[in-house]
């Protein structure tokens, strides 16, 4: 008998034996060529056999004539023939007609190339990218800078590697209203932003800093506000200030040896290594070093810097992280008082002439800085921060100022260039702690993110 099903979903031809079934039992067929669902039925009424298939399996298809002696599955074959229909007999003789298995044939493809755009991090050592998009600088928070409501401008790694720059100066000089101060005969950093002098107030990861220069062997990007920003940093100048953020440890290993030459017999070797400690990189290092030695086109003037800077990452758990990193600087340099002015002019003599007392007019340098912080994260959107600075710098000055005298002799001018001598030993040590709670929640559909805390 045949049952159909839902119609267009299966047919089942069922015809029951009178004798039993056996697998090589032949049976005469005489079936002509027709549509390939009647010859199934055909099949089944001629040889006995309970017959399954679906309806629309055998749609749109035509079967071969068949006529001779043949085993159901034999009929069956040569019914099927290439209709891309395939069989299977049951233990208890059941024909079950089915679609073929699709053959699937190995194809060989073409080489080919595959060209995109790599996405590194801020603080990957091979990031490109001359646009840096955030900045904590403004607010304290790692906030996009186009959100920030106040003008700043960051100097990013790749620019400080394309212009091999060696000082703070050499990066600001990127920012526009930025300018630098030439005094204390260049041992210090000092800029006017927007016509505002910083007064000597540096600043690094936030965190003010009174004494010494910055070495860019430790530094990953220069930040500049622009702007007031007494409100987080105390008091400053509102023309805005100049931001250092230093290079942190990273779970890639890095190694790099930069070796720069110059005029003046200037030579500057920089060392840069940084990767795990240990196989899950829970705890990885850096290590950055730099040294620098300098003649002037200035006579008498030269300088001999080492700088060594190694730190510490330890991600206590994924919300847990401690840092720990020390700053060793000695700098051996000239105090360059410039040339002397006469009335409202410089002195018309060559640029190059020194009126100091060669070998007598050197300072020495030394700063050590030691930074530790921690922080936690409770949630996706509240963070606190905690962290001490200190910074220990002793410093020897032996300098020898020049200026220019004019007295009467006999009440004729009588110019003179008069040296005097300064001579001082100074020990500074500051020491800053800060704690910052960072919260993000949103009331009435409006976002916030506030920052409590205090230094």
């Amino acid at each position: 008998m045949t049952l159909k099903m839902n119609r267009l979903a299966a047919a089942i031809l069922a015809t029951i034996a009178s004798s039993a079934y056996a697998e090589d039992q032949k049976h005469h067929f005489d079936i002509p060529a027709q549509a390939l669902g009647s010859a199934l039925q055909t099949l089944a009424a001629q040889s006995g056999a309970p017959l399954l298939y679906a309806e629309r399996t055998a749609a749109g298809k035509k079967s071969p004539h068949l006529v001779g002696d043949y085993t159901t599955a034999e009929a069956a074959d040569k019914l099927l023939a290439g209709s891309e229909l395939d069989h299977s007999v049951a233990e208890n003789g059941t024909v079950t007609v089915k679609p073929a298995p699709q053959k699937q044939e190995a194809t060989t493809l073409k080489p080919m190339t595959v060209k995109g755009t790599r996405i590194d991090g801020a603080n990957d050592p091979y990031n490109k990218n001359y646009a840096v998009t955030n900045s904590s600088t403004a607010t304290k928070t790692d906030t996009p800078i186009i959100k920030t409501p106040v003008s700043t401008q960051v100097v990013s790694q790749q620019v400080l590697k394309d212009q091999q720059a060696w000082r703070v100066e050499d990066a600001v000089k990127n920012v526009s209203g930025v300018q630098q101060v030439w005094s204390s005969g260049g041992e210090y950093q000092d800029f006017v932003i927007r016509g505002f002098g910083t007064n000597y107030t540096r600043f690094r990861n936030g965190v003010r800093l009174t004494t010494g220069t910055f070495d860019m062997a430790n530094v990953q990007q220069v930040e500049v506000l622009k702007g007031p920003a007494a409100m987080l940093y105390g008091r400053v100048e509102p023309g805005g200030m100049v931001n250092v953020v230093t290079k942190k440890p990273l779970g890639t290993p890095y190694y790099s040896v930069q070796q720069q030459f110059g005029s003046y017999d200037f030579y500057r070797t920089t060392v840069d290594a940084t990767g795990p400690l240990t196989a899950d990189k829970s705890l990885t290092y850096r290590f950055d070093l730099g040294y620098t030695s300098s003649n002037s086109f200035r006579d008498f003037v030269d300088q001999d810097r080492v700088f060594v800077s190694p730190s510490l990452r330890w991600q206590a758990t994924p919300d847990t992280e401690f840092n720990l990193n020390m700053e060793y600087s000695n700098n051996n340099t000239t105090y360059d008082n410039g040339l002397p002015a006469v009335g409202n002019r410089v002195a018309n003599v060559p640029i190059s002439r020194n009126y100091s007392q060669p070998g007598s007019n050197k300072d020495n340098l030394q700063s050590t800085l030691i930074d530790f912080n921690w922080s936690h994260s409770f949630n996706k959107d509240w963070k606190v921060t905690n962290g001490i600075v200190a910074n220990w710098a002793n410093n020897e000055f032996r300098e020898v100022p020049v200026a220019y005298f004019q007295p009467l002799l006999n009440g004729t001018p009588n110019p003179q260039v008069r040296r005097g001598v300064y001579f001082e030993n100074e020990s500074r040590n500051e020491y800053t702690t800060y704690i910052n709670l960072n919260g993000k929640f949103d009331t009435f559909g409006i976002k916030h993110n506030v920052l409590l805390g205090g230094d």
